[in-house]
This record gives C-alpha cells, sequence and structure tokens, in this order.
C-alpha cells in the first residue's frame, strides 16, 4: 500500500487528528477498491465477500514464525452518532468485552490468555472517528488458538448487551473520559470547532458527552448497535504463518450465519469546506507548550485509488519534504524562530483534506509564525531545485528498497494494519515488491514544476486558518495574529542557497587486528576483542531480511556521574543534532540522501549508548556514522540551546498530570533520592550549558571501554572487518572491569508511616495511587527474578479485574518491574491505579489484599496459565527479532553471566509454580515492606514531598 508506506516515511505532524480518532477516508464500499482502480492489489492476498455482505482479507506472512495477527472493523465511529449518542461507537467497543451470545463477562480475555495472549498487547480495540477496530495478536496460530481467535471475533456480532453489564461499564468509560480529558483533549475539542465549524467532524470526539454515557437509555445502545454492527459494515484481516484455503474456509463457516437486524445506519452528512481565507484563532492555556500552525483546507476527496492519484500525492509529498527539510535547517541554525516545525498533509475526518504547517515556539511566536509563513512562500515562489527534488526522490527510493527487500520478514501485525489502513482511505493494499515499481513510475520524469503545481494545489482552499497557542494573553488577540501574517505575506523573500557536502568520514586509520575471537555455539554469536581494546559481538540472524541493528555501548554511563543532581540523558539528543567536528547535522543528512541510517542516544545505567538501524548496503556507512560521533562530535551550541529550550517548555507540564509526578519524582523516590534518575528542575534546565554534557560525556567518549554488538542481515565476517575499519581503527580504549561484581548504587526506601504525598497540578479529578515492594538484583536469584515475572502478571491480572472489572474504580491499572542487572541488591515491584483522589485508600486496601491472598494460598492451574503462557509466548516471539538479541547480547563480553541468563530465560518461566509464587509473595510481598504514594491534584490539603 503505497499511500501508507509513503505517508510513514514523512514527517509525522501530531495535528490532534489521530489522538482524538480521526479517521482519514471514505470506507471501502461493498466492493473492493482495486476493483474500480488501475492499481493490482497484493499478488498473495486472498480478498472474498459472503453473501451477508461481510468481507475478508487473508494473506500469509511468517513474520513471526507460527504466529498471526487478526483485525475486524466495523465502520461506524463517532461521526456516525447522533447528538443524543454521542460516545455510543465507543461505548460498543467497550461492551465486546463485557459479554455475547456464547462468552459470559470476563471470559473472554482468560480464554485468550490460555492460549498466550496479553491482555492490552495482544487484544485490543480502538474507536476512532469513522471506524471501530478489534485487533488480536497470536504467538502461536495453531489450529486450536486459531478457532477460539476467530469464534472471539464472530461474537462481536453477537453482543448480549445486558443492562447489568451495560451499567457497570458506564463507570469503565466515564473513569476512561476523566482520565484522558485535560489540556490537550480541550484544544483538540477547541481546534476542530475551529477548524470546522458547524459541521458533525467539530464536535465529534470518540469518547463522548457525559451525560450520554451515564444515561443513555438501554434501548438506544442497543438500537445503535444494530444499524451498524452489521455484517456488510465488516471486514476481517487475517495476516500470519497460515494456510489461507484452510483459513478461508473456516472464516466463510463462521461467519455466514451473521444477520443484520432492523434498518441499517445512515451515513452521516459532513459537509465541505467553506470559502474562509486568513483567519486566527488563539488558544490561551498555560499547561501546554506554545506553538503556532497554519492549515489549508481543500475539500475531501472519496475517490477510489489511482496510479493517477499516486502521482500526484508523491509530488506532494516530495514537495513537502523538500519544506521540512529547509525548516529543519532553520531550527537547526543559530538565534532559530522555533525549536521544531513540520508541514504535513492529512485527510481529516472525512471532512476535508488538510495541509498544516506548525511550530514548537517558545520563545517568540510572532517570530515562529511569521518564519513558517516565508517559508512556504519560498516554496511557492521560487520553486523547489532539481538537486533538492533529487534527494528527496533518492532517500524515499532507498526506504522503499529497504521494505521491499525485508518483505519476507514484514510483521504481520504491521501488514494487518496496513491493510486496515487502505480500507480507511478508499486504497489499494499492495505489496512492498508492487511500491517500488509504482513509485519509480510515479517519478519518472518528474521535474521541479511538477512538485511546484502540486505544492499550490496542497496550499489552496481556506485559509490559512491560523493557531496560536500561547500560555499568556495576546494583546490584540486575533487580530494582532492576523497583522502578522498579513506582514509576512507582503515581505520580499529571497531564493534558498543550500550547498551539500561529501561525505567526510571515510576512513579512522589503519583497521584494526582481532586479538581473540570465539564462538558461542548455541547462540550463533561470535565475540572478537581487538586491539586497540574496542569489543564486538555479532549474531547473523535472518528474522528480518535487509534489517541490521547495532548497538555502541561507551563507558559507564549513569555509574560514572554525580548521584546530587540529575542526569544530563534529556541533552543527549542534543549530542547528536550537534553533528560532527567537520559536518553539521544538516551536511549530514544531505551528504546520506538514498542510504538508510539512524543514531538514537541515551544514557543508561552503565553505559552511554547509541543505537542505529540499517540494511545490508549501508552497513559501512551505518558505523562509519558511529564511529565519527564517538570520534569527532561536533558539540554545536546552537543543538544544545535548541533541546535546552523545547525541554524548559515541555518540563512543566509533567507537573500537570499524575503520570508526569510519577515520572519526575517517583522514580526518584524509589531509590532513596538517587538524582541521577531525577527528571532536571526547570530552574536546572536553565542553568544547564553544553560544558556541563561534555564534561559529563567527553572522557567516557574519548577513552572509556567500548562494546559494538551487531545483530541481523550481516555474516561475522563482514562485522568483524567493518568494525574493524571504524571503531578498532580508534585509539586504544580503557580495560573493562569485572562484570561479575555489580556496582553499589542506589538503594529502596523503608517503609514511609503513611502514603507519601506528591502533588500534581492538573484537573482535580485525577491521582495516581502506588505500592510497591523492594527486590534483589537480578543476579542474585535469576530463578528468582522469572519467578516474581510471572507473580506480577498474576497481580496485574487481579488488579484489572477488581479495581476495574468489579469495583470500577479505575479505567487504567499497571504493574512494573525491575530486577537490576548493574546495581547490587537493587529491585522493586509496583502496581498502581490512576483513580479519582478520595478513592486512593480503596487502591492500597485493593493492593493489599491480592497480595495478602497470594501469602495465604497457592493459585490454581488455570491462573497460573493464564499468566505466564503470554510471558513464554511473549518471549518465544521476541526471540525471532532483532532487537531482542540485541539487548540480550549487550555486555556479553564483561559479564558472561549474561550469555547463560539469555539461555535460561525460556525454561525458568516455564518452570515457574504455583508453590513458587507463594513462596516469593510471602518473602517479598509484605505489608512490612510496602512503600506507598499518592499522587494528588493541588489543593488536596496534603503535605507534598518536593524534590
Amino acid at each position: 500500500m503505497i499511500k501508507r508506506r509513503i505517508g510513514a516515511l514523512a514527517a509525522a505532524l501530531v495535528l490532534g487528528l489521530t489522538g482524538a480518532g480521526a479517521g482519514q477516508a471514505l470506507a471501502a464500499p461493498p466492493v473492493w477498491t482495486h476493483e474500480a482502480s488501475d492499481l493490482s492489489p497484493h499478488p498473495r492476498a486472498t480478498f472474498g465477500r459472503l453473501p451477508n455482505g461481510f468481507r475478508y482479507v487473508i494473506l500469509p506472512n511468517t513474520s513471526p514464525a507460527k504466529g498471526a495477527s487478526l483485525r475486524l472493523r466495523l465502520d461506524v465511529g463517532s461521526l456516525h452518532e447522533a447528538d443524543n449518542e454521542r460516545g455510543l461507537a465507543h461505548f460498543l467497543e467497550h461492551m465486546a468485552f463485557a459479554g455475547s451470545k456464547n462468552v459470559p463477562p470476563g471470559e473472554l480475555f482468560r480464554s485468550l490468555e490460555r492460549i498466550g495472549v496479553r491482555k492490552g498487547d495482544g487484544v485490543n480495540a480502538f474507536t476512532s472517528s469513522t471506524q471501530t477496530t478489534y485487533n488480536m495478536d497470536l504467538p502461536l496460530a495453531d489450529e486450536a488458538s486459531l478457532d477460539i481467535a476467530l469464534k472471539l471475533m464472530r461474537e462481536v456480532g453477537a453482543l448480549t448487551l445486558d443492562p447489568k453489564a451495560i451499567d457497570a461499564e458506564r463507570l469503565v468509560v466515564l473513569n476512561e473520559k476523566r482520565l484522558r480529558e485535560g489540556p490537550m483533549t480541550q484544544l483538540t475539542v477547541d481546534q476542530f470547532a475551529y477548524w470546522f465549524p458547524g459541521r458533525r467532524a467539530g464536535d465529534r470526539l470518540p469518547i463522548g458527552t457525559e451525560e450520554v454515557i451515564r444515561t443513555a437509555p438501554y434501548e438506544r445502545i442497543r438500537d445503535f448497535y444494530r444499524r451498524y454492527y452489521r455484517p456488510d459494515r465488516a471486514v476481517l484481516v487475517i495476516v500470519g504463518d497460515i494456510e489461507p484455503a484452510k483459513v478461508e474456509a473456516k472464516v466463510r463457516a463462521l461467519f455466514a450465519d451473521w444477520q443484520a437486524e432492523g434498518p441499517a445506519g445512515e451515513e452521516p452528512e459532513l459537509g465541505a469546506p467553506g470559502a474562509r481565507k486568513a483567519t486566527a484563532k488563539v488558544f490561551v492555556e498555560g499547561a501546554l507548550p506554545p506553538r503556532v500552525s497554519l492549515a489549508w483546507m481543500r475539500p475531501y476527496d472519496p475517490s477510489p485509488q489511482t496510479m493517477g492519484s499516486i502521482r500526484a500525492m508523491i509530488a506532494e509529498y516530495l514537495g513537502l519534504a523538500v519544506l521540512n527539510r529547509r525548516l529543519e535547517r532553520q531550527a537547526s541554525g543559530a538565534s532559530p524562530p522555533f525549536t521544531a516545525a513540520l508541514a504535513q498533509r492529512e485527510d481529516a475526518l472525512r471532512s476535508g483534506r488538510m495541509t498544516v504547517m506548525q511550530a514548537s515556539a517558545p520563545a517568540d511566536g510572532r517570530a515562529a509564525l511569521q518564519a513558517l509563513i516565508l517559508a512556504q512562500r519560498q516554496l511557492l515562489e521560487h520553486g523547489v531545485s532539481q538537486a533538492e527534488l533529487q534527494v528527496e526522490i533518492a532517500d524515499w527510493r532507498a526506504r522503499l528498497q529497504n521494505r521491499a527487500y525485508g518483505t519476507v520478514t514484514e510483521p504481520s501485525g504491521r501488514l494487518a494494519d496496513e491493510i486496515l489502513q487502505t480500507l480507511e482511505e478508499n486504497g489499494v493494499f499492495t505489496s512492498s515488491e508492487q511500491d517500488i515499481v509504482i513509485f519509480d513510475e510515479a517519478v519518472k520524469g518528474m521535474k521541479p514544476a511538477d512538485v511546484e503545481a502540486a505544492l499550490r494545489s496542497a496550499f489552496s482552499g481556506e485559509g490559512p486558518l491560523v493557531t496560536v497557542v500561547t500560555p499568556f494573553s495576546v494583546e490584540g488577540g486575533e487580530e494582532t495574529v492576523l497583522a502578522a501574517v498579513h506582514e509576512a505575506q507582503i515581505r520580499p523573500v529571497a531564493p534558498p542557497s543550500v550547498q551539500a557536502k561529501a561525505w567526510a568520514y571515510k576512513s579512522f586509520g589503519q583497521p584494526g587486528k582481532v586479538a581473540t575471537q570465539r564462538k558461542i555455539e548455541d547462540l550463533e554469536a561470535t565475540l572478537v576483542t581487538f586491539a586497540n581494546g574496542v569489543r564486538l559481538t555479532v549474531k547473523p540472524t535472518k528474522f528480518r531480511t535487509g534489517q541490521v541493528l547495532v548497538g555502541v555501548r561507551i563507558g559507564e554511563g549513569r555509574l560514572a556521574l554525580p548521584a546530587d543532581r540529575s542526569s544530563p540523558d534529556w541533552a543527549a539528543t542534543a549530542f547528536v543534532l550537534g553533528g560532527l567536528k567537520a559536518m553539521s547535522y544538516d551536511d549530514v543528512t544531505l551528504a546520506l540522501a538514498g542510504k538508510v541510517w539512524s543514531v538514537s542516544p541515551s544514557i543508561t545505567d552503565n553505559a552511554f549508548r547509541l543505537d542505529g538501524s540499517t540494511r545490508p548496503e549501508d552497513f559501512e556507512t551505518q558505523l562509519q556514522l558511529m564511529a565519527a560521533y564517538v570520534a569527532d562530535p561536533g558539540w554545536r551550541a546552537e543543538a544544545f540551546e535548541r533541546v535546552r529550550s523545547q525541554l524548559g517548555v515541555n518540563i512543566s507540564r509533567m507537573d500537570g498530570t499524575p503520570g508526569g509526578i510519577l515520572q519526575r519524582q517517583v522514580r526518584t523516590l524509589m531509590r532513596s533520592g538517587d538524582r541521577r534518575w531525577a527528571q532536571p528542575t526547570a530552574v536546572e534546565i536553565r542553568a544547564a550549558r553544553l560544558d556541563e554534557l561534555k564534561a559529563a560525556l567527553g572522557p567516557q567518549l574519548a577513552s572509556g571501554e567500548l562494546e559494538v554488538t551487531v545483530v541481523g542481515d550481516v555474516t561475522a565476517e563482514e562485522a568483524i572487518a567493518a568494525v574493524g575499519r571504524t571503531f578498532g581503527a580508534l585509539p586504544p580504549r580503557a580495560k573493562p572491569a569485572n562484570g561479575t561484581t555489580l556496582a553499589k548504587g542506589p538503594t529502596f526506601p523503608g517503609k514511609p508511616p503513611t502514603p507519601i504525598k506528591l502533588q500534581h497540578y492538573g484537573r482535580a479529578d485525577q491521582s495516581l495511587a502506588l505500592t510497591a515492594w523492594p527486590l534483589p538484583d537480578f543476579f542474585a536469584d535469576p530463578q528468582g527474578a522469572r519467578t516474581m515475572r510471572v507473580l506480577e502478571q498474576v497481580i496485574a491480572l487481579r488488579l484489572f479485574d477488581r479495581l476495574r472489572g468489579e469495583q470500577g474504580l479505575a479505567y487504567a491499572t499497571e504493574t512494573e518491574m525491575l530486577s537490576s542487572e548493574v546495581f547490587s541488591g537493587y529491585g522493586y515491584l509496583m502496581a498502581m491505579a490512576e483513580v479519582k483522589p478520595q478513592d486512593g485508600d480503596k487502591v492500597f486496601a485493593g493492593i493489599s489484599a491480592i497480595v495478602a491472598d497470594l501469602r495465604a494460598r497457592e493459585i490454581t492451574a488455570d491462573e497460573l496459565e493464564r499468566a505466564k503462557r503470554p510471558r513464554v509466548e511473549e518471549y518465544a516471539a521476541g526471540r525471532q527479532t532483532n532487537a531482542y538479541w540485541l539487548a540480550a547480547l549487550a555486555g556479553v563480553h564483561e559479564d558472561p553471566r549474561r550469555i547463560e541468563s539469555a539461555r535460561t530465560l525460556l525454561p525458568q518461566i516455564q518452570a515457574v509454580t504455583p508453590a513458587d509464587l507463594r513462596a516469593a509473595a510471602q518473602r517479598y510481598l509484605t505489608e512490612e515492606k510496602a512503600w506507598k504514594a499518592h499522587i494528588v491534584p493541588v489543593g488536596q490539603n496534603q503535605t507534598a514531598a518536593v524534590l
């Protein structure tokens, strides 16, 4: 599906459309779109339709092996609701898990857990403005498991909608609404009303209204269900390691008897954009980061996707890619008008096609707004150069080629989601190989004039519709904003000037010699040490053809930092954006256009990390880039200031939600105040300097111990040679310390006499209550750590059932476990729930009751299987991915126990018994060790701990 894949490669712009459940185009009519298009569909996909109108798509795919992903899409969302039905589409999504003709309430999740499907990760659903979709990812799609999954999907068409279950679910949905509402949701509501005045899209968020959720009569809910949950509005997608003919027979037999009841639901009248020219809207909201945006809206086009529409779309995307590269260049320069800016096209809620430019503007909203307008005018008045166009075409083609190269190992879940997206967009689902052909045909002979024509269309229609989000009122309001717009619209603009540099980091000196080399046969990994002390672990795989992952660990990470101040990990991004001494980051991106590469920095407990993903033909370039960042970083002040400015604006937002306080304060308190795990305060951000980041990372980069891990579609010989030419050629590195002795680090706090009270500055009806217990480090008792991992899942299941299912106190319940492999004697297990402030004690009581029961009696064999099987399948599936092995093999040179850990993970999980769980609960989950905290809103007359 080239539209999805081309669009996915564009820089994403957060408009609030997706988060608010936006649909993107008219759903396919009761015939497949490719039947009305000149594009051919995926050659291996089976498209079918039953006499009752029910449709299905089946696609064989072997990644992950033996697994499958199922999606059931109903063509109904919040746009289909009348005023007295607002929220019912989403409410019915909840009711699908609350009992049906053949599945009693609560049994659906249990049935899936028994076949290894985890709640949330493996089974979920969502409702948008245009669709309701049910998702299942089966780790093992054997005949029995597939039969269970298909029967449960069929039950969506046979919901009982019992009045008692409806009333119970009202509390859950209201809790979800309370949890999700806040400044960002309100901004989305206000912005939609501004973009779509007087139209249905302007007031139809999927969550609905509290009045409808609380009071909608059972008959109204049943009527909505019968009008829209119909076989002719449903499509089932199955992608996986399956036999299509056999699965198709099952689908046809199982779904043929689904019959619609009563009259069909009507399609909503959504209207069309008007004739507004430049207008402005100012939103004053102190809890949100300041930003400005410009939107142009054209009529929505529901036509089926064709080669002609794809060519026009690609021309538009390429033009916006040029614009985004120019905006990024401005953001990374000296005294930038904004810290980040992007342009993107979106089909918005079947109500218009929008082109939006948006910028983060922490300093000067006027300057940011005018910079966006000038960049747009420069694009339209001076066009794009042939060189710019060729750079973007090369980038698109490289990524599409990389995708096509790995198509045989593309994840089933991603493919299933792409099929869903074609249904939303009235598109044609094509293969990655087809996409290359389509793209090359679309760009054949494409000239800058073609792109410029597409851009003129993109910036036509209503608009610009200007939005300003600011913490302070604007003197003169919208009139002042429009005056700034008008001023920028008449100011002269000069053509752009860009000089591309050649890649400057191809050689690092004499290739390093291999000092030692050995192979771990059962893990199929090779361990190499070079003469300069650099260590390499390489594991060739075919999990995903065309993918090579590279991880670089340098120095000691947080271990080398002082414990009395926050870690500079927030500034790690500035290290990459600062580029290299000989090349700015913009120079790097231009020089490496047409190649596939990435660099993601992070500071971990025991290393500074650089992680990247590439393809075999660009593997050497990826290593050259990462080695250049180690040997010759740019340390540009403007990059540091850019990141510091962004965080300075966003850090205060974290105090506006219980979850933000959890991140900012609880994680540090649970380490007895060790500030290496603390988010910096606003004062610390303002005082931060680039020299501090250089002081923290510079010595580690210059001589700290260095380990490279390579996993993926590469041979051991190729990896050894390429690493030898790059990292192996660097100056000598420090020798690693004895990794079998864990470091002395943070300690878990003692039990407070009463729950610690923390405060957030958000909604008065939101709080988070949590209980945590200390655990030993991983290597103190590996089997015990795996036992606790299963016990964590048991607690998660019971917490969900008790606080959400039985009591209706919470929508979100969660557990978290850490068993450190770095710090001696440190770990914890935490259980938490987001509830109303007055219900915090009920959460503590509920958690205490759960663990008391676990200490008092052994769980049943069925509950053990439901807790353990998803973990087993999750790990088994993970071992089929490069990402899993990149993490599992990190550090094996310095600590050989990690090798044994990789070997024993599954056997140790499988060995856990009910008696083991009870003994672990008795040992660790005692009331005497329980550390409790309650995050409440300001104004609750509670004493707050402040960091």
